[in-house]
């Protein structure tokens, strides 16, 4: 699949000592190649909880936890505004 580069960002702080990503947004929004600093003890760290090998595969595994976590909270928009109608016991005794 051929994308069309729509732009090119750069990050850059000179603040701490960070690792670095090029990033280019495209026009599918299907993969993104990017350009940001990172902390070099915060990736390190990371990459060594999760056992991931590459900064790629690290940076990808947050960004799914976040939107995990955040579509989690959004079902606490629901808490008493659903109506259960059952037999919880008979459920229980049935299974």
């Amino acid at each position: 699949m051929i994308f069309k580069v729509l732009e090119l960002r750069t990050f850059s702080s000179t603040l701490m000592k960070k690792d670095s990503l090029n990033v280019y947004i495209l026009k599918n929004h299907t993969h993104m190649r990017t350009n940001i600093e990172i902390n070099e003890e915060l990736m390190r760290d990371a990459m060594e909880a999760t056992g991931l090998s590459t900064k790629k595969a690290t940076v990808e595994e947050g960004l799914k936890l976040i939107i995990q976590l955040k579509n989690q909270e959004k079902i606490r928009d629901y808490r008493g505004k659903l109506a259960w109608e059952g037999d919880l016991e008979k459920m229980r005794i049935d299974s």
